[in-house]
């Protein structure tokens, strides 16, 4: 997990310097969000805190699945960090827009 932190961190300062670049590609965002939260839930139940999911069971999208994996597990993993008790709520599907290019996640 540290491992992964770090390479997170150098590849923000790699795309906020202009090296990285994106790569765009087909895939189900839902598969994501659920895929990463049960890697996670397990770190978040040992702090005694729930993880709600909500959204679609499919929503296909294009982006880059790589940096939109590592936003969310930068959120998920400050929202079990930071929470005391109770839950997290990860929620994700249509943009309130209507914008068939653009698509919504909260954590």
């Amino acid at each position: 997990l540290l491992q992964e932190l770090l390479e997170d961190v150098l590849a923000l300062a790699r795309l906020q310097a202009g090296h990285d670049q994106r790569t765009v590609s087909d895939f189900d965002a839902a598969r994501l969000v659920h895929d990463l939260v049960a890697v996670l839930e397990p770190m978040a139940r040992s702090k005694s805190l729930a993880v709600v999911v909500e959204g679609p069971p499919s929503l296909p999208v294009q982006g880059d699945a790589v940096k939109t994996r590592r936003i969310l597990q930068n959120l998920l993993l400050n929202a079990i960090k930071y929470t005391e008790r109770g839950s997290i709520t990860v929620r994700y599907g249509d943009s309130r827009h209507n914008d068939p290019q653009r698509w919504a996640l909260s954590v």
